[in-house]
């Protein structure tokens, strides 16, 4: 070529230099809800197959993803606070039926004094007896202790200690009662 000959402008090409594509985020995001469903990488692959066939994704592609995400250590954060979810859901339901239980009684403490004033003791030492049992009964409650067996002891208490007849008789036949109701009856 001579100086006077016209030369053209060459870009460089670079063979098998391409940049690889990068999936979409919500590949990857699908990727490790499988993953953390603790499907194996060949169920991954199938997975996401089905739901983005548009978009291949390899085994090796899985595995990379895996190291650079910190997938395994992800996925214990997840399961931590799963569990903390569950275990405050717990501790949230317990805390409730302990509320409902302690409503119920006081329902039933309610009616009970509701009773209990027109009942006449015949011995002084019967009232005092009666007294004590509430007393137990609060206690127990403010304890979480009360139960059926609870109750039944109660019942027992009532019987052996109150000597009229007559008033074992009204304590009975109102306490069968009280105990047959549900507490929507109210």
């Amino acid at each position: 070529m001579t100086e006077t000959s016209h030369k053209l402008p060459c870009k460089p090409v670079v063979v098998g230099c391409l940049m690889p594509r990068q999936a979409p985020l919500a590949v990857r995001t699908h990727a490790f809800k499988l993953y953390s469903k603790g499907m194996t990488v060949a169920e991954i692959v199938s997975g996401l197959g089905e739901k983005f066939p548009s978009e291949a994704v390899s085994a090796p592609t899985i595995y990379s993803w895996k190291r650079r995400y910190n997938w395994v250590e992800r996925k214990e954060n997840v399961e931590e606070k799963a569990l903390a979810k569950v275990e405050e859901s717990q501790v949230s339901q317990l805390a409730k039926d302990d509320i409902e239980q302690r409503k119920i009684y006081d329902r039933i403490t309610k009616k009970a004094i509701d009773e209990l004033e027109n009942l006449t003791f015949q011995r002084p030492g019967d009232a005092v007896k009666a007294v004590d049992i509430g007393i137990q009964g609060s206690r127990g409650i403010a304890r979480g202790l009360v139960n059926i067996s609870f109750v039944e002891e109660v019942l027992d208490i009532l019987a052996e200690e109150i000597h009229d007849e007559d008033t074992r008789m009204r304590l009975s036949i109102r306490l069968g009662a009280l105990m047959q109701k549900t507490p929507d009856d109210n």
